[in-house]
């Protein structure tokens, strides 16, 4: 296997130097160790150069595993398995303070959560780091590249967020969905009617499908998808915050493309958890560099069923998808049909497991879990493998959050997710 380093192009060349950027680098025998662009560079005849391939200047180097006998990814004669996808400036000054201690509302080194399968014990789990906005952005780049994600406090006003979750829950009202005489910010389930009644945007069963589900569920659901397009939620997918912290952190400034679909997701109390994934297998039609932004739409307590990392993942999910790619290519799939074949080689539904307690135990990883509160956004690579774990909300408030991506519109992105979101779109 061959390693080939490929600057991440941008508009204007910037004053990083390239030769601060740090890059792993994959041995044939599979030991991974970092060192500095210019001596990566001039390793000799396994290591190939492509600097030269941008057309108007770079500030950061991403990782390409190629394969000698296959094609990895089915976008390009390449096949890039882009590991780091935003500039990382390692030999920055900046003084950052530690971090502080995380407390949550819910103490995990004593008491569970549960799980599709399962308890995630004390072992299992550690709290997602924060980041805030006044951290320096080199800072933030850096811990984008090394630990997958950017858990970031306060990004969008708590006002508007708090609108549009007042507003999602007072259209979704005359389904029955929430307990009489409950604010509609509260978002508080009626506990008196059983949770199948009103299934969650995403949630298949088996066959692929929603399957058959009773009238008051089909109410449920038809609201749920139009809410994809009222004003209240298109509003805020387009905040200019949101973009414009993704131009910045990658650095792809005006050639940042928001993405039409998105998946607004009500998890209610009782209600099966989403599986283990990572983005790029709904998204492989595309490079993989896309931002996905995870927006909880009011607070959620680590109880609440909010989204869980797994530990490290991001080159996990990287290897694996280099894994099958090489299978395909060697089984003499084309591309088209490598495109098509991936979620065939795992759970119908495109996950890589139903339950997060064995993935994680299997591969020695815990699960971060995070108390969110409304303007926080949890902005993640694509390969970043998570999960959710189930709502346990002692006041059985409904789990309200929405996936929002971002491409760089000078690559190749997944064009074909500029639509609204319907159900068994096959994306």
């Amino acid at each position: 296997m061959s390693t080939y380093l490929l600057p991440h192009i941008h508009g204007a060349p910037e004053r990083q130097p390239p030769g601060a950027v740090s890059l792993a680098r994959r041995s044939r025998g599979g030991g991974a160790y970092h060192e500095p662009w210019r001596r990566a560079a001039s390793r000799g005849p396994d290591t190939h150069d492509l600097g030269k391939c941008g057309r108007r200047g770079y500030k950061s180097a991403a990782l390409l595993l190629l394969s000698s006998t296959s094609v990895l990814h089915p976008s390009s004669s390449l096949a890039p398995i882009i590991i780091m996808t935003v500039p990382d400036p390692s030999t920055t000054t900046t003084a950052v303070a530690a971090d502080a201690p995380v407390k949550l509302s819910y103490d995990i080194t004593q008491h569970s959560l549960l799980a599709n399968d399962g308890p995630l014990e004390p072992r299992d789990m550690a709290p997602l780091r924060p980041s805030t906005l006044d951290t320096p952005l080199e800072e933030l780049q850096r811990r984008y590249n090394e630990d997958g994600y950017l858990f970031m406090k306060g990004v969008l006003p708590v006002a508007d967020v708090k609108a549009c979750r007042s507003a999602y829950f007072e259209f979704m009202r005359p389904t029955g969905v929430l307990a009489p005489g409950t604010d509609a910010v509260a978002g508080i389930f009626d506990a008196a009617k059983p949770a199948s009644a009103f299934p969650g945007i995403g949630v298949t069963t088996d066959a692929g499908g929603y399957g058959d589900i009773s009238d008051s569920a089909q109410l449920f659901l038809t609201k749920a998808l139009k809410a994809h397009t009222e004003p209240f939620y298109e509003s805020l997918c387009a905040h200019p915050a949101l973009r414009d912290f993704v131009a910045r952190l990658t650095g792809w400034g005006a050639d940042t493309v928001t993405l039409r679909r998105t998946l607004l997701r009500n998890n209610l109390p009782g209600t099966k958890a989403i599986g283990v994934h990572y983005d790029q297998i709904f998204l492989r039609h595309g490079e993989p560099t896309a931002v996905t932004a995870w927006v909880p739409i009011g607070d959620i307590e680590v109880r609440g069923g909010g989204l869980i990392y797994l530990e490290g993942s991001h080159k996990l999910g990287a290897e694996i998808e280099a894994a099958f790619f090489e299978k395909a290519a060697a089984a003499g799939m084309t591309n088209e049909e490598t495109r098509y074949a991936f979620n065939n080689n795992m759970m119908k539904s495109g996950l890589l497991a139903d339950g997060p307690v064995e993935f994680g135990r299997e591969r020695g990883k815990r699960w971060l879990v995070a108390d969110y509160e409304a303007g926080d956004v949890v902005f993640h690579q694509p390969f970043m493998i998570h999960a959710s774990a189930l709502n346990e909300s002692p006041t059985n408030a409904i789990r309200l959050a929405t996936d929002l991506r971002f491409a760089n519109g000078a690559r190749e992105w997944d064009t074909r997710w500029m639509k609204d979101y319907e159900p068994e779109d096959g994306l």
